[in-house]
């Protein structure tokens, strides 16, 4: 009995602890491989001159994370939104902007507020994947 209440009360059985780590590695990944590349320290990583601007994708993606962060910790992602909106607005000139119109979401209900950042982060992996082939990571892919 004792072994139980303490693998059920232990960090591996908190689920939303789980994510949200996994959640803060993925950001912690995600700022040092963009620090290295704008720095010039990823040798053989040359920048396309017809990309877009490494500064506005890699601000979708942190802005991505940090949405998924703020609904798990239940707080209002908006502003998030509206940032990835402006940054993904420029780097399409205004085309696909039509699936990303949120209204406000029902942190009330975690799961479901959960399920819609999925289905949301998923989007905008698939419009940056067909959208961008941009560096480092080439064509990027979320399943």
């Amino acid at each position: 009995m004792l072994y139980l209440q303490a693998l059920c009360g232990s960090a591996i059985a908190d689920g939303d602890a789980n994510i949200k780590y996994a959640w803060e590695y993925i950001k912690g990944l995600f700022s040092r491989i963009i620090s290295s590349i704008e720095n010039g320290m990823i040798e053989g990583m040359e920048k396309d001159p017809n990309s877009p601007p490494v500064g506005k994708c890699s601000q979708v993606l942190m802005d991505l994370v940090d949405m998924n962060l703020s609904v798990l910790n239940g707080i209002d992602p908006f502003d998030l939104h509206e940032s990835i909106r402006t940054n993904l607005n420029e780097l399409t000139g205004g085309k696909d902007q039509h699936i990303f119109q949120v209204e406000k979401l029902n942190l009330a209900d975690k799961e479901a507020a959960q399920l819609h950042m999925r289905k949301y982060t998923l989007d905008i992996c698939a419009l940056l994947s067909v959208s961008f082939s941009f560096w480092p990571f080439g064509t990027l892919e979320c399943h």
